[in-house]
């Protein structure tokens, strides 16, 4: 409790501020800062002892001068006017009209119930609302019909912290609704981004009226892998309630990205369709689409993209990939490519080149950050550490590692980057050390087993994970994992061969490991190893062999990026899909490089910065759109 001589140091302390009109002097001491943090505390004390006075107060009846009647449940709460109108802009009108209302010691409030108003006079003399999935959509009505913003803000924050899968449509609606934008905002941010999930478990999909659905399609944000999901997602919409939604078939292919969709999807299902092809507007528009995605596909002209013409607009990704760096025909580089994997291009921003050449480093994403970890110039053997922030586009150098590292492997784990091994241009590390970003802190962890460089490394299930790489003499089968918890290391089962340059990557429930170096020849080779059974598997082999690539998972496939062939650097990049145990080719690199690095990065707000949109927004367009 607040003592009385508190209360006046705190009285004393505002009319002497407000009196002076400016402070003795602008240099701010720790001891200004000591107070400052001493006077928030004192009074966050006042104010909860001063609410806990009102509604102590209220509970006994104190000086309470207005009954809320609700006379359909028979109860009544007693309130006081001038806290209930210090938080609602409706009891201040109603206390303070000419209406016969404001000066009755009984009021009533038709269409609220007992249990909402109670939530609203426990915000009013507590600011603190207790909410639930059961009351939350009646107190947010009651809130917002009330006008007691604050108590709408508080709702709003509840929902935004509820969104899931299973929600996000209805919370959508209900922030339109009650108009509150930020929560709109990421309510339809988070319909978009997991639409694939919703349209397959949530039945709120199926209530969605055609307006509505329409918005989503023609978003281009709008989170299906394949356009023929989009597709499919209509066809399961119609059907629901087919005799009333097949007349909108026209507006919701209307939507779709028809130039994208497969030959198959046509050919399967919207060529056989039986309502789609007797409409001549949607036989038209099907036939178009058609015709587009038999040239799009067959011939795979970039050019046909644009903005310009909505049947071959790509989708904005949610996850992008950064490459940084490596050795390139011209030597060391420090070039920055994304990738666009909707687009299938790679794009090159020079503003966000890296201010020095660099290679055999490490790239590693954790809250939507990169940092770039260790490393070798051409000259010089580096411990530095750089981040990247993906939203400011600002490099900042932060801490140093204790080691210099080379050749280095590492990882995020439980919101840390883990450095593995390396080499310091003298000796080669079994020394592992992790950066804390809230300290700006490298701490030294257990050594690994093993000395290594050219190793791989990722983390999974709250677990480190390290293999093959070089270790001066031999390239190396083996294989180790750290738990964090323990601080120690244990070895797993061995690879099938001996890996240096190896890519290590968390992929699904898995640990892949990919290509590399055996002492005789590049790899093409590819295992995985689950931990639940704790053996490797062979995989699909990549279609060609290398070392010292980039690997990362985008979009539920796996990517090998550049490296060494064995004859020179390439620029070739592969992906992988587990569903098919394949590997095809995608988009090469703007600029072939071996020892480089790569990471995800996902659901960045500015993701169009970095992709299609933010790098081509004038691409030149063929006169495809008017094809007949």
């Amino acid at each position: 409790m607040l003592s009385m001589t508190s209360f006046a140091f705190v009285s004393h302390f505002l009319v002497d501020v407000s009196g002076n009109g400016m402070m003795a002097s602008t240099c701010v001491t720790q001891k200004d800062v000591q107070a400052e943090a001493t006077m928030a505390e004192i009074m966050e004390e006042f104010t909860k002892e001063f609410h806990a006075q009102l509604t102590d107060m209220r509970d006994q009846g104190l000086f309470c001068d207005v009954l809320i009647n609700f006379p359909d449940e028979g109860k009544k709460i007693y309130v006081h006017r001038a806290v209930m109108a210090s938080c609602s802009l409706y009891f201040r009108a109603l206390f303070t009209s000419q209406m016969k209302e404001s000066g009755q010691a009984a009021i009533e409030i038709p269409g609220i119930r007992h249990g909402d108003m109670e939530a609203i006079v426990r915000y009013a003399y507590t600011r603190h609302a207790n909410l639930n999935s059961n009351n939350i959509e009646n107190v947010l009505c009651a809130a917002d019909r009330l006008h007691v913003f604050g108590l709408v803000k508080i709702c709003s924050d509840f929902l935004r912290e509820s969104l899931c899968v299973e929600n996000s449509i209805g919370i959508m609606r209900l922030a339109q609704y009650f108009n509150c934008p930020n929560l709109a905002k990421e309510s339809r941010w988070f319909v978009l981004r997991n639409i694939a999930h919703i349209v397959s478990r949530n039945s709120e999909f199926q209530s969605l009226n055609i307006n509505e659905l329409c918005e989503l399609l023609q978003a281009d944000e709008l989170n299906f892998p394949e356009e023929d999901e989009v597709v499919q997602a209509i066809m399961n919409w119609v059907k629901f309630d087919e005799k009333a939604r097949k007349k909108h078939y026209f507006s919701l292919l209307s939507s779709t990205r028809l130039g994208l969709v497969r030959v198959r999807t046509f050919e399967d299902c919207l060529l056989r369709n039986w309502d789609i092809s007797k409409s001549p507007d949607c036989a038209a528009l099907v036939k178009k689409g058609y015709k587009l995605c038999e040239i799009n596909q067959q011939c795979r002209i970039p050019f046909l993209q644009g903005t310009s013409n909505p049947m071959l607009r790509p989708r904005v990704p949610h996850e992008v990939i950064f490459v940084l760096g490596g050795w390139c025909h011209d030597g060391v580089c420090g070039l920055f490519e994304t990738y666009d994997d909707r687009a299938d291009r790679w794009y090159r921003n020079v503003k966000l080149t890296f201010d020095q050449n660099i290679a055999y480093h490490a790239l590693v994403t954790l809250d939507q950050c990169i940092y770039v970890v260790g490393g070798y110039t051409a000259t010089k053997y580096l411990n530095t550490t750089r981040k990247f922030d993906c939203h400011l586009k600002v490099w900042t150098e932060v801490a140093p590692m204790h080691a210099k590292r080379c050749y280095v492997c590492a990882a995020a784990l439980n919101g840390q980057v883990y450095a593995c091994g390396g080499f310091d241009g003298f000796v080669r590390h079994s020394s592992v050390e992790y950066y804390n970003p809230a300290r700006n802190q490298w701490v030294v962890a257990a050594s690994m087993r093993h000395v290594r460089s050219d190793a791989g490394a990722t983390a999974l299930s709250g677990k480190l994970y390290v293999a093959g790489g070089f270790n001066g003499q031999h390239c190396l089968d083996t294989a180790e994992m750290y738990d964090p918890n323990t601080d120690q290391w244990s070895d797993i089962e061995s690879l099938s061969s001996p890996r240096s340059g190896v890519a290590l990557v968390k992929y699904r429930r898995s640990v892949y490991a990919i290509g590399g170096f055996s002492g005789n020849r590049r790899l093409k080779t590819v295992e995985k190893y689950d931990p639940r059974v704790s053996h490797w598997v062979m995989v699909a082999d990549m279609g060609i062999g290398r070392s010292n690539f980039a690997a990362t998972v985008c979009d539920g496939l796996l990517f090998a990026i550049g490296g060494y062939d064995g004859t020179s650097t390439t620029a070739q990049v592969e992906c992988y899909d587990i569903y098919e145990d394949e590997w095809f080719s995608s988009a090469s690199l703007l600029t072939g490089r071996s020892a480089t690095s790569a990471c995800t990065v996902v659901d960045l707000q500015n993701v169009r910065d970095y992709t299609y949109y933010g790098r081509d927004p004038k691409f030149i367009c063929s006169n495809i759109r008017n094809y007949d």
